[in-house]
Formats: structure tokens, C-alpha cells, sequence
């Protein structure tokens, strides 16, 4: 007989009230789960049956269950302001109840050990317990009188991380139970979820607003600095974190995924091949490379969808529109592809008087083609026509340099334009005229341009390796350049958002690098500018205070 197949969409793994906690035995066999009908439930994974009857015994909501390393033992916490142990295989009750909270236990933990279990409560303490006779080790640690919301394990099981109602990460003695720093803040309100990494160098929480913050943790003096601003990207409160090598994994009560890289390293897809060209969907949920084949990437989790293959080589141009997208070759030839299922669709004809030199990008739905005698065709994804735009017909060629990129505004009265020496130059369309000055930072050709659809931000990637964001209205740089990639980086897009930016190169890797947020997003979740000391800390000491948000107070040093 073969093995049973089931999946939880035609035979969903039940309590009778909602769920809240799971997790797996360590060997994969077992998996128990824990809800607020006051039980917890073992099940077989592999037939999604349940083994045995519903285990008893709390009198209240049943909070979180943990395995222990072996796999012999479960812990639990419920809000009746106890924790409890059970046989890991039968579910039978070992000990008594672990009574010593004065409050809801919030979460029950084991160390790598497993020889002793930690316990946080809303009564503000964590406790220790020998996991052997279930006596509480040492007094209990205060974390400050805030509820305690979750903990975690260092991986050596020398420290425990607790986070707190009031906003506070604590670091404690798993020993002594003593902190071994001051409580961390920089999360604006309740902190939900910490972890840290397999090497435990590196922690990182979660907060209510969102919000997750990378912590760095230094060697036995257990110096602990926070790594750049808290990254903000969930919608709503951040439910738990992952950590894996220089990488972490965040869930998030917006019912999204995200990964995220350390120390201002972009989260990076490893294509294995050339990428020729990039692109976001209009939705921002999909990220499209050209390699040879055409591929698409879930944006939230960056793992890869379906791939078309066996494109012809030389198919350099990508341009998404509302409910089509387009690819192109340099003699012209235009495919037309269906965004709902990625069908092949009766192409365009051949509209163009000659071979294309340059693809370049807008924001509109459409792209940009030079042809080889300097004429400019506007491209669109939605029919995969070429119409030469009368609006560009006054684009220069730099005079230091050969025209190597190009892109234009929404508005489509101001293109920027990329040259072989590594300058832009922003161009008014009307007039053919330069505006301002060019904007110097590349040190090799500028190889690719995209504009944020708010029209403000530039992003440019160059044959130096460096993605390079501008200010669009003013040509300043912004920040400083984004490294990583090992070859040129040959094509750049905004997320419609614009709070990502993705970057292609030769060296078979696309990289999401964060983007300028709209000042107006900022500051509708702020009351006050930084102060000028936190600039200094936080942004630089030689750049100049900036009121980011004007009408808004400077906060005291």
C-alpha cells in the first residue's frame, strides 16, 4: 500500500478554539500544537492524524508549546500562570505544574541542553527551571516590571533575550539569571519577537510597529551596538524571526514573509547566470530577470516562480505594463507575454527603422528604445509597440562621453541620461537643454538608470560595480554607493513603491537594496525630527543637519 497523502487545505489539523503555538520534533515525526481551547495536541505529520486524545491539564489558554533538543520532551505555558512538562511521545503529564508566575506565562523555552526550561510572563519576570526535578534555579529575573513577551536562547545556552511589553530587549545570565547589560531600546512600543543568530554574534527583534532591529553582541564584554535604523517593511506587528547566517526570515501579523540581510547587505537571489535586464510587476510582488531564460522571484520571500526558457540570446529589453509584459531584441523583435499566466501572445510587428542600440526604462508602463541613428521609440508593455516619442526627440549625446543609459520621469518632461565617462546628466525634454550640472560619482560607464514613480529618486548601476542613488530634483547623491556586485551592473528598477530597489549584473545575482522612503510616509509616523546628536550618530558626522520634516519640533539633545 503506498504512503497516505494528505494537505491541510482538504483535511485541516483542528481544535476546537483558534490555534496558537506549533512546533516539530526535532526528527520531523511528531508535531504539537497548542490553542486557546486549554490543550495541547500531538499529531503525525505525515498522515495528519492525532495521536492520542487532546492532552489536559492547564485551566487556561495554552500560549506556546516547545520540543526539547531531544525530542523526549514538550514544555508549555498558558495564561492559568503556569508552565508544564509532558512525555515528548505520549503526551503524559511529568511533575507538577510549575508554579511561580504571577501573571500569564507567556512563552516556555529550552535550552540547547535541555537540561533546563525558561519561562516568560506578563508579570514581568523570566524564571529558570531544572528541567530534571522541575525546581526553579536562582530568583526570578525583573525585567523591569513590563510584561515579558517572548524569549530566546543563545546557541551556546550561556544567555537568554527577553523582550517586553515597554518597548526593552534584556540580555540575561542563563546561569545566574543576572543581566549583563542595560535594557536595549529602540523599538517605539511592545517588542514581539527575538532570536538569535546560530553563531550568536547577532540578535534580532521585532516589534509591534513592524519594525526589526539587527543588534551586534561583542565577545565577552557583551558590548552590544544596534546595526544601522530598525528596518521597517511589515504592515503590521512582527510575530517571529529566524536567523541564518547573515541573513534572517521575519513573519508578520500582515500575513508576509520577508528576508532580510545584515549590516546593509542586500538580500541577494543567486540567478547562476548573466542578468541582462530587470524589472518589478505593477503590483510590486514579482521581481522578472532576463538571464538567457526569463525568470520570475516572489519579492517577499525571494524564492523563484515559474522560468521561462530558451529565450533567444540576444533578448536584452524588459518592460512590465498593466496586464502584459514585453521583451525585445536589439533587431527589433518584440514578444508579448500574458502577466496572468505568463502565455506566450501573437507578437507585434516590426516597427522599428533600424537596430536598437539601448534599452532604456520609464515608469509608466513603458520603455524606452535608441535606435542606432540616435532615434528614440517610446515601448509599450501592454502591446509591445514601439512609437517614436516626440517629446524625446531632443535627447543629447553627452559631449564628454557615448550615451550608455537612459531613463524618464513620469511626467515625462525630464530624462536622465548616463554616459561612458560615468556622469548623468538630467535633460528637459521640451527644450533638449542640460539641467543643472552632471552628476559625478561612477568611475567607469553608467550602464543603467531607473526613476522611483514619485519622480524624485534616481537610481543608476555602473560598469564600477555600484548601484548609486540620487536625488532627483537636486543631483545630490544619496548616501553612499551600494557595493556587493562582482561585475558590471547592467539594469536597475524601483518597486513601484519605491522602497526597493533591485540590481542585475553579469555576476549571476539580482540584489534588493532599500530605497529612500517618501518623506511623507516618514513623517506621518513621527512627532519629532532626530536630534542633532542622534544625525550624528546615526546618519553622519560630516553631513549637515537636514529637517526632514518640516513643522515638526527638533528633538533635545
Amino acid at each position: 500500500m503506498g504512503r497516505d497523502h494528505w494537505t491541510t487545505a482538504t483535511n485541516p489539523l483542528r481544535h476546537s478554539d483558534s490555534v496558537t503555538s506549533v512546533a516539530f520534533s526535532p526528527d520531523g515525526r511528531r508535531l504539537a500544537s497548542a490553542g486557546m481551547d486549554k490543550t495541547l495536541r500531538l499529531w503525525n505529520p505525515d498522515t495528519g492524524k492525532q495521536i492520542g486524545y487532546p492532552i489536559v491539564g492547564h485551566t487556561d489558554i495554552v500560549n506556546s508549546v516547545a520540543f526539547s533538543p531531544d525530542g523526549h520532551l514538550l514544555a508549555t505555558a498558558s495564561a492559568d500562570h503556569t508552565a508544564r512538562i509532558w512525555n515528548g511521545d505520549t503526551g503524559a503529564p511529568i511533575g507538577v505544574p510549575l508554579v511561580g508566575h504571577a501573571g500569564e506565562v507567556t512563552q516556555a523555552l529550552f535550552s540547547p541542553d535541555g537540561n533546563r526550561l525558561a519561562t516568560a510572563s506578563m508579570d514581568g519576570t523570566v524564571r529558570f527551571w531544572d528541567t530534571l526535578n522541575g525546581h526553579e534555579i536562582g530568583a526570578p529575573s525583573l525585567a523591569g516590571g513590563a510584561g515579558v513577551i517572548g524569549i530566546a536562547f543563545q546557541a551556546d545556552g550561556s544567555h537568554v533575550a527577553s523582550v517586553s511589553a515597554d518597548g526593552a530587549i534584556q540580555l540575561w545570565d542563563a546561569y545566574t539569571g543576572l543581566p549583563v547589560t542595560a535594557p536595549l531600546r529602540k523599538h517605539q512600543n511592545s517588542v514581539t519577537a527575538v532570536a538569535f543568530s546560530p553563531d550568536g554574534h547577532r540578535l534580532v527583534s521585532g516589534g509591534r510597529d513592524g519594525a526589526l532591529q539587527a543588534w551586534s553582541l561583542g565577545g565577552l564584554s557583551f558590548d552590544v551596538e544596534a546595526i544601522g535604523w530598525p528596518t521597517v517593511g511589515h504592515l503590521g506587528a512582527v510575530t517571529g524571526v529566524v536567523l541564518s547566517g547573515l541573513r534572517f526570515t521575519s513573519g508578520g501579523a500582515d500575513s508576509t514573509v520577508r528576508t532580510w540581510n545584515f549590516a546593509g547587505a542586500p538580500p541577494i537571489i543567486d540567478v547562476k547566470a548573466p542578468v541582462t535586464a530587470v524589472a518589478f510587476s505593477p503590483d510590486g510582488a514579482t521581481i522578472a530577470s532576463l538571464s538567457g531564460d526569463l525568470r520570475f522571484w516572489d519579492t517577499g520571500i525571494l524564492e523563484q516562480g515559474r522560468t521561462i526558457p530558451k529565450l533567444p540570446p540576444d533578448v536584452h529589453g524588459l518592460v512590465f505594463g498593466r496586464t502584459h509584459f514585453a521583451t525585445a531584441s536589439p533587431d527589433g523583435t518584440v514578444q508579448l507575454w500574458d502577466s496572468s499566466n505568463h502565455d506566450a501572445l501573437p507578437p507585434p510587428p516590426r516597427l522599428t527603422a533600424g537596430p536598437i542600440s539601448l534599452f532604456g526604462s520609464s515608469t509608466d508602463g513603458r520603455g524606452i528604445v535608441v535606435l542606432s541613428d540616435g532615434t528614440v521609440f517610446m515601448w509599450d508593455g501592454d502591446s509591445g509597440r514601439m512609437e517614436e516619442s516626440p517629446l524625446l526627440k531632443n535627447i543629447p549625446v553627452p559631449s564628454n562621453g557615448k550615451l550608455t543609459s537612459i531613463a524618464v520621469n513620469p511626467a515625462g518632461n525630464m530624462a536622465v541620461i548616463g554616459a561612458s565617462d560615468g556622469t548623468l546628466h538630467r535633460i528637459n525634454t521640451q527644450t533638449g537643454q542640460t539641467v543643472g550640472g552632471a552628476m559625478v560619482g561612477h568611475t567607469d560607464a553608467v550602464s543603467s538608470i531607473a526613476i522611483s514613480h514619485d519622480g524624485h529618486t534616481i537610481v543608476s548601476g555602473g560598469d564600477d560595480r555600484t548601484v548609486r542613488l540620487w536625488d532627483a530634483d537636486t543631483a545630490e547623491p544619496i548616501g553612499t554607493p551600494l557595493t556587493g556586485h562582482t561585475d558590471a551592473v547592467t539594469s536597475v528598477a524601483f518597486s513601484p513603491d519605491g522602497r526597493l530597489v533591485v540590481s542585475g549584473s553579469p555576476d549571476g545575482t539580482l540584489r534588493l537594496w532599500p530605497a529612500r522612503a517618501s518623506t511623507a510616509d516618514v513623517c506621518d509616523k513621527l512627532t519629532a525630527n532626530m536630534s542633532k546628536k542622534q544625525w550624528r550618530e546615526w546618519v553622519s558626522p560630516s553631513i549637515g543637519y537636514v529637517d526632514q520634516c518640516p513643522g515638526l519640533p527638533v528633538a533635545p539633545d
